[in-house]
């Protein structure tokens, strides 16, 4: 119903502004699966799943409490961690940088970069992996991510470009 959805539109905006004023430096990125689209994503979801396996690695956030892995995953400090220190040591805002992550396991890593606006190339050698990271990137609708399924052995300038910032966080 209308009025329930405007409501928790209003606490959900209202959430960040109480967080701001205790943490000024607070860190969100707050990703929303529309209401009706919701049972479209839990389908891929499980389609891929049973294709090739359960997420085993990167609990990915599809939005409005759907997530690759259902029990929820690892600590999310460490991935902030990683974005931040990944800003400090290039001294670039995240959106201007070319970002090649090599071994992107189930792509945990790429999509975060890329949900900050960073060009990303992520390489993985296993197509399960490979198309669990595609997933998470077309139901988040990253176009500034591309995920290749190929051996890392084989880079080349030629065809990864010159990134501002390459990682193999898995």
């Amino acid at each position: 119903d209308e009025a329930e959805r405007q409501a928790l539109w209003r606490g959900r905006k209202s959430a960040f502004g109480a967080i701001a004023r205790i943490k000024p430096n607070y860190y969100l990125h707050d990703t929303v699966v529309p209401r009706h689209k919701l049972p479209e994503v839990l389908a891929q979801v499980y389609e891929i799943a049973a294709r090739h396996g359960e997420w085993t690695a990167h609990d990915i956030q599809l939005g409005d409490g759907v997530s690759t892995l259902p029990e929820g995953g690892a600590d999310p400090s460490r991935l902030r961690r990683v974005v931040q220190l990944a800003a400090d040591l290039t001294g670039r805002p995240l959106s201007e940088l070319r970002v090649l992550d090599l071994g992107a396991l189930e792509g945990q890593y790429a999509v975060e970069f890329a949900l900050h606006g960073a060009e990303v190339v992520a390489i993985e050698g296993r197509e399960a992996n490979a198309a669990k990271a595609r997933l998470a990137a077309e139901v988040l609708g990253l176009e500034n991510l591309e995920i290749r399924q190929e051996d890392v052995r084989g880079l080349s300038a030629e065809r990864h470009a010159d990134p501002d910032l390459a990682s193999s966080l898995g």
